[in-house]
């Protein structure tokens, strides 16, 4: 039976695409494109609402990156999830600002690595620093906010542990429940 969404064009982030594109690879690339894009942009928002809201800071997904390239409010972040573990921040100077910059940076991933925060899974100084891959800044980000404890993690993450909860528990009357009974009454 035909209904009457399946005549409609599909749509990503509230963009139409037309089913010859959905059909082609370039237009799988195109959806796949636009999908980054989005997660990118929900990322960013997650990202820029946790960190600020730790921080008790206005940042937005706009200026995120202007505001965590020098790595100075990352240290800060570190500082109030362990303070005993970060002391000390560099605040650069404009003579040598790109290499304290680095130096924040990578002290701030050291600490996320140490924290819990799998390597494969955090970014490179350079891609920070100038802006590079933002992609995986954020994967990072959004990967420490899961691995720490000391603050309620963004929202997503919230969201995607509650999910991952329903998927895990037993539904009334399977047969892991019905082991339990029989095990528990003999």
């Amino acid at each position: 039976m035909l209904q009457e969404h399946d005549n409609l064009p599909p749509q990503i982030g509230g963009r139409r695409i037309s089913r010859e594109d959905a059909k082609s690879e370039a237009g799988i690339r195109s959806w796949q494109a636009l999908l980054n894009a989005d997660r990118v942009a929900m990322y960013k928002d997650e990202v820029s609402d946790w960190l600020g809201g730790i921080l008790s800071e206005a940042i937005t997904a706009k200026d995120l990156f202007d505001k965590i390239a020098d790595g100075v409010r990352l240290l800060r972040l570190a500082h109030q999830i362990q303070p005993e573990k970060i002391a000390k921040c560099n605040q650069p100077s404009s003579a040598v600002a790109q290499w304290q910059a680095r130096d924040n940076v990578a002290r701030f991933l050291t600490w996320a690595r140490a924290l819990g925060v799998h390597s494969s899974l955090l970014f490179e100084s350079d891609d920070l620093v100038t802006h590079k891959r933002e992609k995986q800044v954020l994967n990072g980000l959004m990967e420490l906010s899961r691995v720490q404890t000391a603050f309620a993690p963004p929202q997503m993450v919230l969201l995607e542990r509650s999910l991952r909860d329903l998927t895990r528990r037993p539904t009334t009357g399977s047969s892991d429940s019905l082991l339990t009974t029989t095990t528990a009454t003999t």
